[in-house]
């Protein structure tokens, strides 16, 4: 009789630490409220650094990046580029653009900001092309790139100086929208 008592006595508890768990689980899943977190966003940035875009697939058409910053948000899918140093290179010519900033946007558009300077030079036709101005939007996807400010052309056969700019970089085209002015220099000058 005393191992059933024992028993017994085992068994109630045992029901009644079973009982306490469960209404302390109750107790403690009524009082915690889930925390909502917002959407897991990711910012970064990093100092003097450079990108390169090398393909394999294009041996002649590379280009590289630099900036003494560089920052990105996630949230707003933007970057931030301080004094970027733009260089392209392909097989006949390499252009440098240099700034004072440069915003992306969604791997889409670039935004050159304040002292933009565009230098070309051909070596297959041997010229150089330089142009200033304040602001210059290139879109990567269309290959195009304007602009709405006052735009300095130099080249080797003189200047030339137009409010508002437009360039279809796959059509080799160029197109300055009005206040155009013009001064070339003749080739027998030249040398």
């Amino acid at each position: 009789m005393k191992l059933s008592k024992a028993r017994f006595l085992i068994f109630i508890l045992l029901i009644s630490a079973v009982v306490l768990w469960v209404t302390n689980q109750n107790r403690l899943d009524n009082t915690v409220t889930p925390v909502q977190n917002p959407a897991s966003t990711y910012n970064w940035q990093t100092q003097n650094t450079t990108i390169w875009t090398l393909s394999p697939n294009q041996p002649n058409n590379q280009s590289i990046m630099q900036a003494s910053q560089v920052t990105f948000q996630e949230n707003t899918n933007t970057s931030e580029f301080t004094h970027p140093e733009l260089y392209q290179i392909d097989r006949t010519s390499h252009t440098q653009l240099n700034s004072d900033k440069a915003l992306g946007v969604n791997d889409e558009t670039l935004e050159f900001i304040s002292n933009v300077i565009v230098i070309q030079q051909d070596t297959e036709a041997q010229t150089h092309t330089q142009i200033k101005t304040e602001r210059l939007h290139y879109h990567i996807d269309q290959q195009k790139v304007y602009t709405e400010s006052l735009v300095n052309i130099e080249t080797d056969a003189g200047k030339t100086q137009g409010q508002g700019l437009e360039i279809d970089i796959q059509k080799k085209t160029l197109q300055l929208d009005h206040n155009v002015k013009s001064v070339f220099t003749p080739r027998s000058a030249r040398e």
